[in-house]
């Protein structure tokens, strides 16, 4: 069992203070693909210790942990998505309200690229709650709002994690009806894919 990530870790992590042991638990891959012909990237392998870190960050809401999922790659990050704009995946509003924050935004906003915020649910629901049939549905559950801001804009849809595809196919569908001028997506972390 792994030892438990302290509330500082973004800040041990900022002045290189974080073990490489514990650093390299956090599998860096930058993994490529492509879903639906869009380029995906993410950063991390889902792995027993980056399932850990999210767990804390999302489920216990230690903030802290934004900085450091995204912070030593923020600036090739800002430099390949150059021009974009953030389109957040969304996540439970109930989550959002017990954390105190979304755990989507809170990282990826240290880019510091403007967002906009036009995908919503329909109905309040977690992914993760959704089994296999679900998620293959789950387009039915989120709506774009105000579809005309990322018309013409190039758009990258963000999210912490992507399993199956379904939700980012889902978002993909949505934002093209608006003729955005292209469109990538970028995650935290991927599962990989059976075999």
């Amino acid at each position: 069992m792994s030892k438990p990530l302290t509330p500082t870790l973004s800040t041990l992590w900022t002045h290189n203070q974080v073990c490489s042991h514990c650093l390299s638990a956090l599998k860096v891959d930058f993994y490529k693909r492509q879903i639906e012909g869009v380029p995906i990237l993410s950063i991390y392998a889902y792995n027993e210790q980056f399932k850990e870190a999210l767990y804390r960050f999302k489920a216990k809401g230690d903030i802290e942990l934004a900085g450091v999922f995204i912070d030593n790659y923020k600036n090739y990050l800002r430099l390949k998505y150059r021009g974009y704009y953030i389109v957040p995946i969304p996540s439970s509003k109930q989550r959002d309200k017990e954390r105190g924050f979304n755990h989507v935004e809170e990282v990826f906003k240290r880019l510091g690229l403007p967002l906009i915020y036009c995908i919503k649910k329909k109905v309040d629901f977690k992914q993760s709650d959704l089994d296999y049939e679900g998620r293959q549905h789950v387009i039915d559950k989120l709506e774009v709002i105000d579809g005309q801001q990322i018309s013409g804009k190039r758009i990258l849809l963000v999210d912490d994690l992507v399993t199956t595809g379904a939700t980012i196919k889902a978002a993909l569908k949505l934002v093209s009806q608006y003729l955005p001028r292209s469109v990538q997506c970028l995650t935290l972390a991927y599962v990989k894919e059976k075999v």
